[in-house]
């Protein structure tokens, strides 16, 4: 026994190097230098001993690979724990919020961890590279030397016993105990700066909120309440904006501009409803205001960095575009990005869409430098709404004015040019750049929005545009625009709140509602607009509604609950019909005799491409089959015979197929394949070539 000692004695020193070393690198990198790393640890000694033996106990489990097997993976966890540690130091930097486990989530669906570092200095991204070839050359090396030690009883006595004490641990932190909060409620990122990144982590994973106490005798009794019983004389079509990180920076006091880069925003606002929607997040998470804009449901009651599009509406829940479905609308949500960005393409029919119009269904979209612009899809709602005979709600997802801003280039179109009033004080040249590229963002969006309003007025019918933004922009890292500006410093006190999560509200009509000054949560808009044009809503609407006609329009953080204007008893009661709905059985929608089944017409884009004739004929020069037909659009391509041929995109009901032999007919199959690969719409036939 006494000879196999130093099998354990070894053991016990490996994992106690590689724990220690994967702990204050990942730490450094989080905490943004090794000087920070000791201030945790003289600050919160009972919190870093915990998590220190939490990581002890996972590489002591490493031991169950054997030697060889415990060098690679002891160094592919510290460089997979050391890249999680740099992506939640940007993402607090760019967004003030810590790095949680949705987040991980959303970098497998659409690079949104790519779009973080699409900033990162060059230098940083060199030096990861680096690093990484470097740790796993040092593996090589060493694993050529070191050799497997023979599994026996004693050789499993570490790793066995660092697994009975992982499994501890990680209770503990999944637990939220009291080693590392006190007992106290604190919030996320002071629990992040208590614990560390990774035990911060790990104890969202898998976070589900707690049912109100007697939440179900509550439900019967809340969605009994009548709500709106009258019918408006007439049925105005409805048009939603959401504007893609649209803002007044005007708001700004020490700043001027040039000139004004939202002078119909703010000529529209004079004379129609409007003020501010406070939003649920800052910078990103566009879904999240989406989420509440259409369900009337809150954030506020879920895990911190839910994406509910992502892990919560896998099956329908009474929203806007059911309650106006019911009410006799075609109902149509547009977005000028991929179908499968946070799920929409899904989720949109859980929420009672007729269709989907994405970016694979727009005839020509034009590239804006990195997005697309808007004049496009106003086209497209201009379209709708004189196409269709029933009255329209249409919801609108732009994306032109989408960041990251420049620091170094300008726009084809700039103009604007900003500065700060204070003599002798003026911007970075980094942040007067990104201030003015955003900037010229907005005169754009703002240049769209008084097109799309005049030609509503144009068209005689009754129509509602609202007009908002779904967060704030992220003008440089580390709040580097709002810093200079002296508007934000990224503390965390009420008033910071405020400013930070409110963004610009415009509610225009051709029949004008009474000019009044809106104050609304995100949650509020659709209550309020029910209301206001006299249609009746559902059982979570009325609730609110209730609410706003108390003057109560706004449901804020926990932490904030004595500044909230919906607190104690309202906030419970509002918080029992969500549960219900999200987590619950669904008493409210049984009580409530609703009917919430997806449109049976639902699809995306309007219909299949169809091929009415093919025509012999050239392009530029080349032999080609000029194909005609309807719903075209600049994403379909076109197979001959299961080959795929180079085509050409002319207008909707236009396509030139390059081919040197087409032969007199040849089955054709036009399909529309989105940027993951995926057929979205297709259509065959055979085809007889004039």
């Amino acid at each position: 026994m006494v000879k196999r000692n130093p099998i354990i004695i070894r053991q016990l020193l490996y994992i106690s190097l590689s724990s220690a070393l994967a702990l204050f690198v990942t730490e450094s990198i989080y905490r943004g230098g090794p000087g920070m790393v000791i201030e945790w640890i003289s600050g919160y000694p009972i919190s870093v001993m915990a998590v220190g033996i939490w990581m002890l106990s996972y590489f002591g489990i490493l031991f169950f690979a054997n030697n060889k097997g415990f060098i690679v993976a002891a160094i592919l966890s510290i460089t997979i724990l050391s890249a999680i540690a740099l992506i939640g130091f940007y993402k607090e930097k760019l967004r003030g919020d810590p790095l949680v486990p949705y987040d991980l989530a959303m970098a497998a669906e659409a690079g949104k961890m790519a779009a973080v570092f699409m900033d990162l200095p060059v230098a940083v991204i060199g030096l990861v590279i680096l690093l990484i070839f470097l740790l796993f050359g040092l593996a090589f090396v060493i694993v050529k030397k070191v050799k497997n030690t023979p599994y026996t009883t004693v050789y499993l006595y570490v790793p066995a016993g660092s697994a009975i004490l992982f499994a501890i641990m990680t209770f503990l932190i999944f637990s939220q105990a009291s080693f590392y909060s006190g007992g106290e409620a604190i919030g996320l990122k002071e629990r992040y700066m208590k614990i560390g990144i990774l035990a911060g982590l790990a104890s969202n994973l898998g976070s589900h909120p707690e049912a109100p106490e007697g939440y179900e005798e509550q439900i019967e009794r809340l969605v009994t309440r009548k709500g709106n019983e009258h019918e408006p004389k007439s049925k105005p079509n409805i048009i939603m904006i959401m504007s893609e990180a649209f803002w007044d920076p005007a708001i700004m006091e020490t700043i001027t501009f040039n000139k004004d880069p939202l002078p119909n925003f703010h000529r529209l606002s004079r004379l129609h409803p409007s003020g501010t929607l406070h939003v649920p997040v800052f910078g990103g998470s566009t879904a999240n205001t989406e989420f509440e804009v259409l369900t009337s449901l809150s954030t506020q009651f879920l895990p911190p960095g839910s994406i509910p599009y992502k892990n919560l509406i896998k099956e329908p829940v009474p929203a806007l575009p059911h309650t106006l479905r019911d009410a006799g609308y075609e109902t149509t949500a547009l977005h000028m990005y991929h179908n499968w960005y946070y799920n929409r393409d899904e989720v949109y029919r859980l929420l009672g869409f007729d269709r989907f119009v994405s970016l694979e269904f727009f005839s020509k979209p034009v590239k804006d430098m990195m997005y697309y612009r808007d004049d496009e899809l106003m086209n497209e709602i201009l379209r709708q709404v004189k196409e269709r005979e029933k009255p329209n709600f249409i919801f609108a997802v732009t994306m032109q004015n989408h960041g990251p801003y420049r620091t170094d280039a300008k726009k084809f179109y700039a103009t604007m040019e900003a500065s700060l009033k204070e003599e002798g004080k003026s911007f970075s040249p980094e942040s007067e750049n990104i201030l003015e590229f955003y900037a010229d963002n907005l005169v754009e969006a703002d240049k769209q929005l008084g097109r799309l309003t005049e030609a509503l007025q144009n068209l005689g019918e009754p129509s509602v545009v609202v007009f908002f933004g779904d967060h704030l922009p992220l003008l440089g890292e580390d709040y580097k625009v709002y810093k200079e500006a002296a508007y934000l410093n990224g503390r965390e006190g009420y008033r910071e709140y405020m400013k930070t999560y409110q963004t610009p509200l415009l509610i225009w009509s051709t029949e004008p509602f009474k000019t009044e000054t809106l104050n609304l949560g995100s949650s509020f808009l659709a209550p309020y607009l029910l209301n206001s044009i006299g249609l009746k809503g559902n059982y979570v609407t009325d609730f609110l509604a209730e609410q706003l006609n108390g003057g109560k329009a706004l449901l804020l953080p926990e932490k904030f609950s004595r500044q909230s204007p919906v607190k104690g008893k309202e906030r419970k009661m509002y918080e029992s019909l969500q549960y219900d709905l999200l987590y619950g059985n669904k008493q409210g929608i049984r009580h409530s005799g609703m009917k919430i089944n997806p449109s049976k017409k639902y699809r995306l884009g309007y219909g299949e491409p169809e091929i009415v004739r093919a025509v012999r004929s050239s392009y530029q020069g080349k032999e080609a089959i000029k194909l005609i037909g309807k719903n075209f659009t600049s994403s379909t391509e076109v197979f001959v015979d299961g080959e795929k041929l180079r085509s050409v995109y002319a207008d909707q009901t236009t396509l030139y197929a390059l081919s040197d032999n087409p032969g007199k007919e040849f089955n054709v199959q036009l399909k529309i394949i989105d940027s993951e690969g995926t057929m979205l719409s297709e259509s065959s036939k055979r085809v007889k070539v004039e």
